[in-house]
């Protein structure tokens, strides 16, 4: 998927797919994020039978698999995550009850995005500005500083941690076409190594980003000289690490924060909010 999409100041970009979910979650240009989503409209009316058929075969296998095992579709997750089916059940009901509230974290973002119910490519956008004008870009040295400094406040050994990773170029954060958007961690057991991947884009979100990857990284380091089974752990302990680290930058950051700047921030805090627990409901209604 090669789409031609259009930039604020009018000029041509072409974004490719490994580029596509970075353009929608984190570029402040709010010209290039709906050019490349009428792009991707476009491109998935055409193709959307192969694609429906294709989940729909992915999904598909995996519950007859599951049925045919005598096992639900929930209890591998479950079994996996250290999770009783009470205490599942127990969120997902708690975030039922209060469907109308987390709904707000996205109409009352909406008027600052322009007339009208809140456009998808606009659900993790950043912060608009008041003007009008494309958020002035974060540099990467100005972004992972705020990492650092925010995680010293905690622990010094946090920010040195940070220092470390960067003087041994453990971080890839350069925005390239042939990566895809997102980010993750990774480690090397027989090094005792971690390695954070990611695509910094010049923006608050991808200062967030940073501290989050960087929270499962400092997380394995602490660990890394137990035996390696010890260092598996499931995904309810992993995310603790790296949302905790969200936390931290998010509350320095808040602290300092006056005018423009402290909208921006509560403003991240509505984008998660949306995120972490509408988006997820739907996704979990789709796959069992």
């Amino acid at each position: 998927m090669d789409i031609p999409a259009t930039k604020a100041d009018g000029t041509l970009e072409h974004v490719r797919s490994a580029k596509m979910i970075a353009v929608l979650k984190g570029v402040p240009d709010p010209v290039l994020r709906h050019s490349t989503a009428e792009g991707m409209e476009i491109f998935f009316s055409r193709h959307a039978g192969f694609y429906s058929a294709l989940l729909n075969q992915l999904h598909g296998i995996r519950l007859t698999a599951m049925k045919r095992a005598g096992v639900e579709p929930l209890d591998v997750s479950l079994a996996q995550n250290r999770m009783s089916r009470e205490a599942f059940e127990a969120i997902r009901e708690a975030i039922r009850r209060h469907l109308g509230t987390l709904r707000r974290t996205v109409t009352l973002r909406a008027p600052f995005m322009g007339e009208g119910p809140m456009h998808f490519e606009d659900l993790m956008a950043p912060c608009p500005q008041k003007t009008g004008r494309v958020a002035p870009p974060l540099p990467y040295g100005e972004g992972i500083g705020i990492v650092k400094a925010s995680l010293s406040k905690v622990n010094p050994e946090m920010g040195d941690f940070v220092e470390m990773m960067l003087e041994k170029g453990w971080i890839d954060a350069k925005p390239s076409d042939k990566k895809i958007g997102g980010a993750f961690y990774s480690r090397f057991n027989e090094f005792k190594i971690p390695r954070v991947f990611t695509t910094y884009l010049d923006s608050i979100t991808s200062v967030f980003q940073q501290g989050h990857e960087l929270g499962h990284a400092y997380h394995y380091w602490m660990m890394r000289d137990l035996p390696m089974i010890e260092t598996e752990f499931p995904m309810t302990l992993t995310e603790t690490a790296s949302t905790f680290n969200e936390a931290v930058i998010r509350r320095s950051l808040f602290e300092k924060a006056e005018g423009d700047e402290r909208f921006a921030m509560l403003w991240q805090e509505l984008k998660s909010a949306a995120n972490f627990l509408l988006q997820d409901v739907g996704s979990l209604g789709f796959e069992l």
